[in-house]
Protein backbone atom coordinates (compact mmCIF):
# COMPACT_ATOMS: atom_id res chain seq x y z
CA UNK A 1 0.00 0.00 0.00
CA UNK A 2 2.69 2.50 0.85
CA UNK A 3 4.55 1.85 -2.31
CA UNK A 4 1.32 2.07 -4.43
CA UNK A 5 1.06 5.68 -2.50
CA UNK A 6 4.53 6.66 -3.45
CA UNK A 7 4.01 5.56 -7.10
CA UNK A 8 1.12 8.43 -7.46
CA UNK A 9 3.05 11.64 -7.40
CA UNK A 10 1.34 14.69 -7.90
CA UNK A 11 1.83 16.89 -11.20
CA UNK A 12 4.15 19.14 -11.28
CA UNK A 13 2.81 22.25 -12.49
CA UNK A 14 5.94 24.73 -12.12
CA UNK A 15 7.50 22.53 -15.50
CA UNK A 16 4.51 22.03 -17.35
CA UNK A 17 3.39 26.17 -17.12
CA UNK A 18 7.45 26.97 -17.48
CA UNK A 19 6.61 24.41 -20.95
CA UNK A 20 3.49 26.13 -22.03
CA UNK A 21 5.34 29.64 -21.36
CA UNK A 22 7.95 28.16 -23.85
CA UNK A 23 5.37 27.15 -26.14
CA UNK A 24 3.56 30.91 -25.79
CA UNK A 25 7.26 32.55 -26.34
CA UNK A 26 7.83 30.54 -29.60
CA UNK A 27 3.98 31.62 -30.72
CA UNK A 28 5.32 35.24 -30.28
CA UNK A 29 8.52 34.86 -31.91
CA UNK A 30 6.27 33.17 -34.67
CA UNK A 31 4.14 36.23 -34.87
CA UNK A 32 6.98 39.29 -34.95
CA UNK A 33 7.94 37.04 -37.73
CA UNK A 34 4.90 36.89 -39.79
CA UNK A 35 3.99 40.47 -39.25
CA UNK A 36 7.00 41.77 -40.18
CA UNK A 37 7.15 39.65 -43.24
CA UNK A 38 3.52 40.22 -44.67
CA UNK A 39 1.54 43.47 -45.77
CA UNK A 40 -1.66 42.27 -43.32
CA UNK A 41 -0.81 44.75 -41.17
CA UNK A 42 1.59 47.94 -41.83
CA UNK A 43 3.20 50.71 -40.44
CA UNK A 44 2.81 51.43 -36.60
CA UNK A 45 0.17 49.31 -36.44
CA UNK A 46 2.34 46.58 -37.03
CA UNK A 47 4.72 47.70 -33.66
CA UNK A 48 1.80 48.02 -31.18
CA UNK A 49 0.36 44.15 -32.53
CA UNK A 50 3.77 43.02 -31.73
CA UNK A 51 3.88 44.84 -28.37
CA UNK A 52 0.72 43.99 -27.19
CA UNK A 53 2.09 40.48 -27.76
CA UNK A 54 4.56 40.61 -25.60
CA UNK A 55 3.36 42.26 -23.13
CA UNK A 56 1.03 39.26 -22.66
CA UNK A 57 3.66 36.99 -22.63
CA UNK A 58 5.70 39.14 -20.04
CA UNK A 59 2.39 38.79 -17.58
CA UNK A 60 1.92 35.31 -18.40
CA UNK A 61 5.72 34.56 -17.17
CA UNK A 62 5.38 36.77 -14.03
CA UNK A 63 2.27 35.01 -13.42
CA UNK A 64 4.06 31.10 -13.99
CA UNK A 65 6.60 31.97 -11.62
CA UNK A 66 4.28 33.43 -9.14
CA UNK A 67 1.35 30.98 -9.52
CA UNK A 68 2.49 27.62 -9.97
CA UNK A 69 -1.28 25.96 -10.98
CA UNK A 70 -2.63 24.51 -13.86
CA UNK A 71 -4.35 28.38 -14.22
CA UNK A 72 -1.28 29.39 -15.03
CA UNK A 73 -0.57 26.46 -17.66
CA UNK A 74 -3.87 27.18 -18.87
CA UNK A 75 -3.34 30.72 -19.76
CA UNK A 76 0.23 30.00 -21.38
CA UNK A 77 -1.41 27.59 -23.78
CA UNK A 78 -4.17 30.18 -24.81
CA UNK A 79 -1.56 32.54 -25.31
CA UNK A 80 0.32 30.47 -27.19
CA UNK A 81 -2.70 29.16 -30.44
CA UNK A 82 -4.04 33.04 -29.86
CA UNK A 83 -0.75 34.22 -31.14
CA UNK A 84 0.62 31.15 -33.51
CA UNK A 85 -3.48 31.63 -35.30
CA UNK A 86 -3.01 34.96 -35.55
CA UNK A 87 0.26 34.47 -37.57
CA UNK A 88 -1.58 32.18 -39.63
CA UNK A 89 -4.39 34.56 -40.13
CA UNK A 90 -2.43 37.68 -41.71
CA UNK A 91 -1.22 35.92 -44.32
CA UNK A 92 -4.77 34.37 -45.44
CA UNK A 93 -6.00 38.21 -44.62
CA UNK A 94 -3.26 39.11 -47.36
CA UNK A 95 -4.20 36.65 -49.22
CA UNK A 96 -7.79 37.64 -49.12
CA UNK A 97 -6.75 40.94 -50.51
CA UNK A 98 -4.76 39.92 -53.21
CA UNK A 99 -7.37 38.04 -54.53
CA UNK A 100 -9.76 40.82 -55.02
CA UNK A 101 -7.86 41.60 -57.93
CA UNK A 102 -8.58 39.34 -61.57
CA UNK A 103 -7.77 39.99 -65.33
CA UNK A 104 -10.34 42.84 -66.06
CA UNK A 105 -13.27 41.04 -68.53
CA UNK A 106 -12.27 41.65 -72.25
CA UNK A 107 -14.54 44.31 -73.69
CA UNK A 108 -14.17 46.26 -76.47
CA UNK A 109 -12.74 49.17 -75.08
CA UNK A 110 -10.53 49.81 -71.97
CA UNK A 111 -9.56 52.62 -70.23
CA UNK A 112 -6.07 52.77 -68.72
CA UNK A 113 -5.34 55.73 -66.48
CA UNK A 114 -2.76 57.60 -65.24
CA UNK A 115 -3.33 58.43 -61.30
CA UNK A 116 -1.06 60.88 -59.17
CA UNK A 117 -1.44 61.67 -55.70
CA UNK A 118 -4.23 64.33 -54.82
CA UNK A 119 -1.85 65.57 -51.67
CA UNK A 120 -0.53 68.89 -53.40
CA UNK A 121 2.89 67.42 -54.83
CA UNK A 122 1.80 67.06 -57.92
CA UNK A 123 -0.49 69.94 -59.08
CA UNK A 124 -0.70 69.39 -62.49
CA UNK A 125 -3.26 67.93 -64.14
CA UNK A 126 -1.14 67.56 -68.07
CA UNK A 127 0.67 64.61 -68.62
CA UNK A 128 3.00 66.86 -70.61
CA UNK A 129 4.55 68.61 -67.09
CA UNK A 130 5.20 64.51 -66.36
CA UNK A 131 8.39 63.78 -68.86
CA UNK A 132 10.67 63.35 -65.92
CA UNK A 133 8.44 61.58 -63.38
CA UNK A 134 8.62 57.83 -62.72
CA UNK A 135 5.75 55.41 -63.57
CA UNK A 136 4.80 52.79 -61.41
CA UNK A 137 3.18 49.57 -63.45
CA UNK A 138 2.38 46.15 -62.29
CA UNK A 139 2.99 43.00 -64.28
CA UNK A 140 0.27 40.85 -62.56
CA UNK A 141 -2.65 41.39 -64.78
CA UNK A 142 -3.87 43.48 -68.11
CA UNK A 143 -0.04 43.71 -69.25
CA UNK A 144 -1.11 44.08 -72.92
CA UNK A 145 -3.39 47.17 -72.25
CA UNK A 146 -0.54 48.65 -70.08
CA UNK A 147 2.60 48.09 -72.55
CA UNK A 148 -0.03 50.38 -75.13
CA UNK A 149 0.00 53.00 -72.32
CA UNK A 150 3.25 53.24 -71.77
CA UNK A 151 4.10 53.13 -75.54
CA UNK A 152 1.22 56.32 -75.93
CA UNK A 153 2.35 57.85 -72.67
CA UNK A 154 6.29 57.97 -74.19
CA UNK A 155 4.81 58.88 -77.92
CA UNK A 156 2.89 62.23 -76.16
CA UNK A 157 6.06 63.34 -74.18
CA UNK A 158 8.59 62.34 -77.05
CA UNK A 159 10.55 60.29 -74.62
CA UNK A 160 10.31 56.79 -73.17
CA UNK A 161 9.16 57.70 -69.76
CA UNK A 162 11.22 55.59 -66.71
CA UNK A 163 8.55 52.75 -65.10
CA UNK A 164 8.91 51.07 -62.19
CA UNK A 165 8.11 47.75 -62.05
CA UNK A 166 6.46 45.50 -59.33
CA UNK A 167 5.04 42.09 -59.57
CA UNK A 168 1.76 42.36 -58.00
CA UNK A 169 -1.40 44.99 -57.90
CA UNK A 170 -1.21 45.28 -54.29
CA UNK A 171 2.73 46.08 -54.66
CA UNK A 172 2.63 48.79 -57.29
CA UNK A 173 -0.60 50.23 -55.44
CA UNK A 174 1.86 50.40 -52.17
CA UNK A 175 4.75 52.04 -53.42
CA UNK A 176 2.77 54.36 -55.32
CA UNK A 177 1.10 55.48 -51.82
CA UNK A 178 4.96 55.08 -50.41
CA UNK A 179 5.96 57.78 -52.86
CA UNK A 180 8.45 55.42 -54.60
CA UNK A 181 6.87 57.06 -58.13
CA UNK A 182 5.05 59.80 -59.64
CA UNK A 183 2.33 58.39 -61.80
CA UNK A 184 0.36 55.30 -61.38
CA UNK A 185 -0.58 53.21 -64.46
CA UNK A 186 -3.24 51.50 -64.03
CA UNK A 187 -6.84 49.93 -65.51
CA UNK A 188 -9.64 51.89 -64.59
CA UNK A 189 -11.49 48.63 -63.97
CA UNK A 190 -9.67 47.93 -60.83
CA UNK A 191 -10.54 51.34 -59.21
CA UNK A 192 -13.58 50.15 -57.92
CA UNK A 193 -11.97 46.78 -55.71
CA UNK A 194 -9.36 49.07 -54.75
CA UNK A 195 -12.23 51.17 -53.06
CA UNK A 196 -13.00 48.02 -50.99
CA UNK A 197 -9.82 47.61 -49.29
CA UNK A 198 -10.27 49.57 -45.60
CA UNK A 199 -7.29 51.71 -45.92
CA UNK A 200 -7.74 52.55 -49.80
CA UNK A 201 -11.38 53.26 -49.73
CA UNK A 202 -10.84 57.00 -50.35
CA UNK A 203 -8.83 56.30 -53.41
CA UNK A 204 -10.64 58.48 -55.35
CA UNK A 205 -9.91 61.31 -53.13
CA UNK A 206 -6.51 60.32 -52.96
CA UNK A 207 -5.68 61.02 -56.56
CA UNK A 208 -6.70 62.26 -59.57
CA UNK A 209 -6.10 61.33 -63.37
CA UNK A 210 -3.87 63.20 -65.45
CA UNK A 211 -4.46 60.88 -68.27
CA UNK A 212 -6.45 58.21 -69.60
CA UNK A 213 -5.21 55.91 -72.78
CA UNK A 214 -8.24 54.68 -73.92
CA UNK A 215 -7.62 51.12 -76.20
CA UNK A 216 -10.52 49.57 -78.56
CA UNK A 217 -13.38 51.15 -79.91
CA UNK A 218 -16.68 51.31 -78.47
CA UNK A 219 -19.10 49.90 -81.23
CA UNK A 220 -22.37 52.25 -81.64
CA UNK A 221 -25.37 50.89 -82.89
CA UNK A 222 -26.48 53.08 -86.11
CA UNK A 223 -29.78 52.85 -85.14
CA UNK A 224 -29.88 52.80 -81.75
CA UNK A 225 -33.07 51.45 -80.07
CA UNK A 226 -34.69 52.72 -76.55
CA UNK A 227 -35.42 49.86 -74.35
CA UNK A 228 -38.79 50.40 -73.19
CA UNK A 229 -39.00 50.06 -69.38
CA UNK A 230 -41.97 49.17 -67.17
CA UNK A 231 -43.87 51.57 -65.16
CA UNK A 232 -44.38 50.85 -61.84
CA UNK A 233 -45.82 51.96 -58.39
CA UNK A 234 -44.15 52.20 -54.93
CA UNK A 235 -45.06 52.93 -51.06
CA UNK A 236 -43.57 56.08 -49.54
CA UNK A 237 -43.81 55.99 -45.66
CA UNK A 238 -42.44 58.21 -43.28
CA UNK A 239 -42.24 56.84 -39.50
CA UNK A 240 -43.41 59.89 -36.80
CA UNK A 241 -40.16 58.84 -35.11
CA UNK A 242 -36.51 60.29 -34.42
CA UNK A 243 -34.22 56.96 -34.24
CA UNK A 244 -31.54 56.70 -35.69
CA UNK A 245 -32.02 53.08 -36.47
CA UNK A 246 -34.76 52.39 -39.74
CA UNK A 247 -37.39 49.65 -39.10
CA UNK A 248 -40.30 48.56 -40.80
CA UNK A 249 -42.23 48.26 -38.17
CA UNK A 250 -43.39 51.48 -37.25
CA UNK A 251 -46.46 53.92 -36.92
CA UNK A 252 -46.47 55.99 -39.80
CA UNK A 253 -46.82 59.91 -40.54
CA UNK A 254 -46.59 59.70 -43.86
CA UNK A 255 -47.86 57.45 -46.64
CA UNK A 256 -47.68 58.27 -50.12
CA UNK A 257 -48.19 56.87 -53.51
CA UNK A 258 -45.97 57.36 -55.68
CA UNK A 259 -46.26 55.74 -59.56
CA UNK A 260 -43.54 56.02 -62.63
CA UNK A 261 -43.78 55.89 -66.28
CA UNK A 262 -40.40 56.28 -67.64
CA UNK A 263 -41.58 56.16 -71.25
CA UNK A 264 -43.75 59.04 -70.98
CA UNK A 265 -41.99 60.67 -67.91
CA UNK A 266 -43.90 60.99 -65.55
CA UNK A 267 -44.39 60.98 -61.69
CA UNK A 268 -47.92 60.96 -59.89
CA UNK A 269 -47.79 61.59 -56.06
CA UNK A 270 -50.86 60.51 -54.03
CA UNK A 271 -50.94 61.37 -50.73
CA UNK A 272 -53.08 59.74 -48.12
CA UNK A 273 -54.36 61.36 -44.65
CA UNK A 274 -52.01 59.36 -41.53
CA UNK A 275 -55.81 58.90 -40.22
CA UNK A 276 -57.75 57.84 -43.15
CA UNK A 277 -60.23 55.05 -41.96
CA UNK A 278 -59.28 51.50 -43.65
CA UNK A 279 -59.34 47.77 -43.45
CA UNK A 280 -56.38 46.84 -41.61
CA UNK A 281 -55.73 43.52 -42.96
CA UNK A 282 -53.13 42.39 -39.85
CA UNK A 283 -56.17 43.04 -37.55
CA UNK A 284 -59.19 42.73 -40.14
CA UNK A 285 -60.99 45.38 -38.99
CA UNK A 286 -61.20 49.12 -39.61
CA UNK A 287 -58.19 51.65 -38.78
CA UNK A 288 -56.43 54.64 -38.76
CA UNK A 289 -53.78 53.87 -41.44
CA UNK A 290 -51.21 55.40 -39.30
CA UNK A 291 -51.53 52.01 -36.74
CA UNK A 292 -50.93 49.79 -39.98
CA UNK A 293 -47.81 50.11 -39.94
CA UNK A 294 -47.72 48.58 -36.27
CA UNK A 295 -47.52 45.61 -37.92
CA UNK A 296 -45.33 46.17 -40.64
CA UNK A 297 -44.99 48.28 -43.59
CA UNK A 298 -46.08 45.33 -45.90
CA UNK A 299 -49.17 45.36 -43.81
CA UNK A 300 -49.89 49.11 -44.90
CA UNK A 301 -49.09 47.92 -48.51
CA UNK A 302 -51.77 45.31 -48.43
CA UNK A 303 -54.32 47.97 -46.89
CA UNK A 304 -53.93 50.61 -49.53
CA UNK A 305 -53.86 48.13 -52.56
CA UNK A 306 -57.27 46.77 -51.05
CA UNK A 307 -58.74 49.77 -50.32
CA UNK A 308 -57.91 51.44 -53.73
CA UNK A 309 -57.87 48.19 -55.77
CA UNK A 310 -53.97 48.47 -56.58
CA UNK A 311 -51.47 45.98 -57.27
CA UNK A 312 -48.44 47.31 -55.45
CA UNK A 313 -45.19 45.50 -54.00
CA UNK A 314 -42.90 47.60 -53.36
CA UNK A 315 -41.87 50.24 -50.46
CA UNK A 316 -39.55 53.36 -49.44
CA UNK A 317 -39.54 53.51 -45.46
CA UNK A 318 -37.72 56.52 -44.03
CA UNK A 319 -38.11 58.28 -40.24
CA UNK A 320 -38.08 61.98 -39.24
CA UNK A 321 -34.17 61.67 -38.36
CA UNK A 322 -33.27 60.05 -42.11
CA UNK A 323 -35.36 62.57 -43.73
CA UNK A 324 -33.41 66.04 -42.76
CA UNK A 325 -30.41 63.82 -43.41
CA UNK A 326 -31.66 62.64 -46.81
CA UNK A 327 -32.52 66.33 -48.06
CA UNK A 328 -29.26 67.58 -46.55
CA UNK A 329 -27.18 64.79 -48.54
CA UNK A 330 -29.16 65.77 -51.71
CA UNK A 331 -27.64 69.49 -51.34
CA UNK A 332 -31.27 70.81 -49.85
CA UNK A 333 -33.96 71.05 -52.28
CA UNK A 334 -36.28 73.77 -54.15
CA UNK A 335 -40.08 74.07 -54.21
CA UNK A 336 -42.64 76.35 -55.23
CA UNK A 337 -44.65 77.28 -51.80
CA UNK A 338 -48.52 78.00 -52.90
CA UNK A 339 -49.05 80.00 -50.44
CA UNK A 340 -46.89 81.74 -47.36
CA UNK A 341 -47.22 80.43 -43.48
CA UNK A 342 -45.18 79.72 -40.77
CA UNK A 343 -43.81 76.47 -38.59
CA UNK A 344 -42.10 77.11 -35.41
CA UNK A 345 -39.35 79.24 -36.17
CA UNK A 346 -39.26 79.09 -39.65
CA UNK A 347 -41.72 81.13 -41.72
CA UNK A 348 -42.14 80.12 -45.44
CA UNK A 349 -42.77 83.13 -47.79
CA UNK A 350 -44.70 81.95 -51.47
CA UNK A 351 -43.21 81.12 -54.25
CA UNK A 352 -40.00 79.33 -54.61
CA UNK A 353 -38.30 78.64 -51.99
CA UNK A 354 -34.87 76.66 -50.89
CA UNK A 355 -35.05 74.23 -47.90
CA UNK A 356 -32.19 71.93 -45.98
CA UNK A 357 -33.35 69.16 -44.12
CA UNK A 358 -34.34 70.84 -40.73
CA UNK A 359 -36.85 72.74 -42.50
CA UNK A 360 -38.21 70.48 -44.78
CA UNK A 361 -39.24 68.27 -42.13
CA UNK A 362 -40.96 71.22 -40.80
CA UNK A 363 -42.62 72.61 -43.59
CA UNK A 364 -44.20 68.73 -44.50
CA UNK A 365 -45.24 68.14 -40.42
CA UNK A 366 -46.70 71.81 -40.28
CA UNK A 367 -50.88 71.18 -40.02
CA UNK A 368 -52.42 73.51 -37.36
CA UNK A 369 -51.00 76.86 -39.19
CA UNK A 370 -52.58 75.50 -42.29
CA UNK A 371 -56.21 76.64 -44.17
CA UNK A 372 -56.83 73.12 -44.16
CA UNK A 373 -54.75 71.37 -41.55
CA UNK A 374 -53.92 67.77 -42.14
CA UNK A 375 -55.24 67.64 -45.46
CA UNK A 376 -53.12 70.79 -46.69
CA UNK A 377 -50.40 68.71 -44.89
CA UNK A 378 -50.42 65.74 -47.86
CA UNK A 379 -50.61 68.07 -49.91
CA UNK A 380 -47.42 69.83 -48.84
CA UNK A 381 -45.48 66.06 -48.56
CA UNK A 382 -46.09 66.05 -52.50
CA UNK A 383 -43.95 69.36 -52.96
CA UNK A 384 -41.01 68.01 -50.50
CA UNK A 385 -41.31 64.48 -53.15
CA UNK A 386 -41.19 66.92 -56.06
CA UNK A 387 -38.74 68.50 -54.77
CA UNK A 388 -36.28 65.76 -53.98
CA UNK A 389 -36.81 63.62 -57.21
CA UNK A 390 -36.23 67.15 -58.90
CA UNK A 391 -32.97 67.37 -56.74
CA UNK A 392 -31.99 63.67 -58.00
CA UNK A 393 -32.34 64.21 -61.39
CA UNK A 394 -30.57 67.42 -61.38
CA UNK A 395 -27.24 65.24 -59.82
CA UNK A 396 -27.85 62.62 -62.13
CA UNK A 397 -27.19 65.09 -64.81
CA UNK A 398 -24.27 65.99 -63.17
CA UNK A 399 -23.29 62.14 -63.30
CA UNK A 400 -23.12 62.25 -59.25
CA UNK A 401 -24.04 58.93 -58.96
CA UNK A 402 -21.88 57.74 -55.94
CA UNK A 403 -23.45 60.52 -54.22
CA UNK A 404 -26.82 60.11 -55.18
CA UNK A 405 -27.22 56.21 -54.33
CA UNK A 406 -25.27 56.68 -50.92
CA UNK A 407 -27.97 59.17 -50.32
CA UNK A 408 -30.49 57.04 -50.83
CA UNK A 409 -29.05 53.46 -49.94
CA UNK A 410 -28.22 55.29 -46.01
CA UNK A 411 -31.95 56.79 -45.15
CA UNK A 412 -34.31 54.35 -46.53
CA UNK A 413 -35.04 51.03 -46.09
CA UNK A 414 -36.52 49.38 -48.97
CA UNK A 415 -37.54 45.91 -51.37
CA UNK A 416 -36.67 47.60 -54.36
CA UNK A 417 -33.03 48.31 -55.92
CA UNK A 418 -31.81 51.82 -55.73
CA UNK A 419 -29.96 51.68 -59.29
CA UNK A 420 -33.45 51.48 -60.80
CA UNK A 421 -34.53 54.64 -59.26
CA UNK A 422 -30.99 56.46 -60.22
CA UNK A 423 -31.71 55.17 -63.89
CA UNK A 424 -35.13 56.87 -63.91
CA UNK A 425 -33.31 59.43 -64.84
CA UNK A 426 -29.36 58.06 -65.97
CA UNK A 427 -31.03 55.57 -68.27
CA UNK A 428 -32.43 57.87 -70.67
CA UNK A 429 -31.47 58.91 -73.74
CA UNK A 430 -31.42 62.81 -73.09
CA UNK A 431 -31.32 62.77 -69.44
CA UNK A 432 -31.86 66.65 -69.25
CA UNK A 433 -35.42 66.05 -70.34
CA UNK A 434 -37.94 67.50 -68.49
CA UNK A 435 -40.29 65.33 -66.04
CA UNK A 436 -43.78 66.25 -65.71
CA UNK A 437 -45.10 65.65 -61.73
CA UNK A 438 -48.57 65.30 -60.95
CA UNK A 439 -49.42 65.75 -57.17
CA UNK A 440 -52.36 64.66 -55.09
CA UNK A 441 -53.39 65.12 -51.70
CA UNK A 442 -56.86 63.39 -50.64
CA UNK A 443 -59.21 64.47 -47.89
CA UNK A 444 -61.88 63.20 -45.95
CA UNK A 445 -64.90 63.59 -43.57
CA UNK A 446 -63.36 63.95 -40.06
CA UNK A 447 -65.30 62.46 -37.85
CA UNK A 448 -64.77 59.85 -34.07
CA UNK A 449 -64.48 56.08 -34.50
CA UNK A 450 -63.63 53.04 -32.81
CA UNK A 451 -60.56 51.16 -34.23
CA UNK A 452 -59.83 47.43 -34.38
CA UNK A 453 -56.18 48.38 -32.97
CA UNK A 454 -57.06 50.23 -30.10
CA UNK A 455 -60.96 49.45 -29.01
CA UNK A 456 -64.38 49.75 -30.71
CA UNK A 457 -64.98 51.35 -27.60
CA UNK A 458 -62.14 54.59 -27.68
CA UNK A 459 -63.42 56.95 -29.86
CA UNK A 460 -60.27 58.00 -32.06
CA UNK A 461 -60.75 60.80 -34.86
CA UNK A 462 -60.31 59.60 -38.33
CA UNK A 463 -60.74 60.55 -41.64
CA UNK A 464 -63.38 58.72 -43.31
CA UNK A 465 -62.54 58.37 -46.96
CA UNK A 466 -64.46 60.20 -49.67
CA UNK A 467 -65.76 56.96 -52.30
CA UNK A 468 -65.50 59.79 -55.64
CA UNK A 469 -61.76 60.07 -54.73
CA UNK A 470 -61.41 56.63 -54.36
CA UNK A 471 -62.33 55.78 -57.79
CA UNK A 472 -60.22 58.67 -58.74
CA UNK A 473 -56.84 57.46 -57.30
CA UNK A 474 -57.55 53.66 -59.18
CA UNK A 475 -57.55 55.47 -62.01
CA UNK A 476 -55.36 57.85 -62.38
CA UNK A 477 -52.62 55.67 -60.96
CA UNK A 478 -54.02 52.43 -63.13
CA UNK A 479 -53.93 54.55 -66.49
CA UNK A 480 -50.25 55.94 -65.37
CA UNK A 481 -48.89 52.55 -64.69
CA UNK A 482 -50.90 51.16 -68.43
CA UNK A 483 -48.77 53.70 -70.16
CA UNK A 484 -51.67 56.45 -70.83
CA UNK A 485 -50.59 60.02 -69.87
CA UNK A 486 -52.34 61.84 -67.62
CA UNK A 487 -53.00 65.09 -66.59
CA UNK A 488 -53.23 67.28 -63.49
CA UNK A 489 -56.84 66.95 -62.50
CA UNK A 490 -59.37 68.36 -60.05
CA UNK A 491 -59.77 66.15 -57.30
CA UNK A 492 -63.27 65.16 -56.92
CA UNK A 493 -65.20 65.54 -53.83
CA UNK A 494 -63.11 68.30 -52.15
CA UNK A 495 -65.89 70.43 -51.74
CA UNK A 496 -67.87 67.84 -48.98
CA UNK A 497 -64.35 67.46 -47.18
CA UNK A 498 -64.32 68.28 -42.99
CA UNK A 499 -61.34 68.86 -41.14
CA UNK A 500 -62.06 68.44 -37.33
CA UNK A 501 -58.76 69.73 -35.22
CA UNK A 502 -58.16 67.39 -32.41
CA UNK A 503 -54.91 65.75 -30.47
CA UNK A 504 -54.15 62.94 -33.24
CA UNK A 505 -53.48 59.68 -31.80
Amino acid sequence: MDNQAKEKKPLNFANISIFAWLAALCGLAYFGYVVFTHDGLRGTSRYIAVAAGALLTVIALVWTLKKKNPGATLLNLVLACALCFAGIFIPSMQQQQENIFKEPAKTDVSYVNFYVRNDGSHPSDDLADYGDAVFIVQNQFDTANEYTAVTEASSQLGKEIATSEYETVMEALEAFYQGKGDVLILNQAFSAKIRTLDRYADFDRDTKIIYTCTIGEEKVDEEPVQEEKQPFAVLITGSDTRDSALTTVTRTDVDMIMAVNPNTKQILFVSIPRDYYIYNPGLEGMDKLTHLGNLGVLNTVDGINQHFNLSMDSYLCTNFTHFKQMIDGLGGITIDNPYAFTSGSFSFPEGSISLNGEQALSFARERHNLPNGDFDRSKHETLIMQGMMQKIQTLVQDGQKASVLKTLSSNFLTNMNFNDLYNLYASSSDVDAEWEYIRYGLDGYGTYAGTVSMGWDTMLYVCQPIDAQVTFVNQVVNQLLNGERIGQDVMPGQEGATYVEEEQQ
